[in-house]
């Protein structure tokens, strides 16, 4: 058979309501918003002495999480710097070996014009006649 209590009881409101007959908190509680109750009633029942130190250390706690939070940003900035540095480098070096395939094909371009063969063109330019193949028949 089943049992159903003969007064509903919204136990969060209970909670509470033990806090204000009470100004203290029940021995185990789940309502929303006592557990900050709960720390203000601690804080407010510390002698003057343990205040200091934990209000040192509550400011300490921030400065802690300044630096790390400062620490990140400084990081990722740095990083940043680092990343687009490492890409214009990238880029040169790219731009200079596209620079140096176009000067190859140039050269072996005006050697075919004067008659010259790919083996002998291979001989002159030290690539070989696949190299010399490959770099011709690129964006053709």
């Amino acid at each position: 058979m089943n049992k159903r209590p003969l007064v509903s009881f919204d136990w969060a409101m209970d909670e509470w309501i033990y806090y204000f007959k009470n100004n203290e908190l029940p021995a185990s509680y789940s309502a929303k918003g006592l557990n900050l109750v709960s720390e203000k009633l601690n804080y407010d029942n510390m002698d003057s002495h343990s205040k200091a130190l934990y209000d040192a250390h509550q400011k300490e706690m921030a400065i802690s999480y300044g630096v790390v939070e400062t620490a990140k940003i400084e990081g990722k900035i740095e990083g940043k710097i680092e990343g687009k540095i490492e890409g214009k480098i990238e880029g040169k070096i790219e731009g200079m070996e596209d620079g140096k395939k176009l000067q190859k094909k140039d050269f072996i371009l005006k050697f075919l014009s004067k008659g010259l063969d790919v083996a002998t063109i291979a001989q002159y330019t030290d690539l070989s006649e696949e190299e010399i193949l490959s770099l011709l028949n690129e964006n053709n």
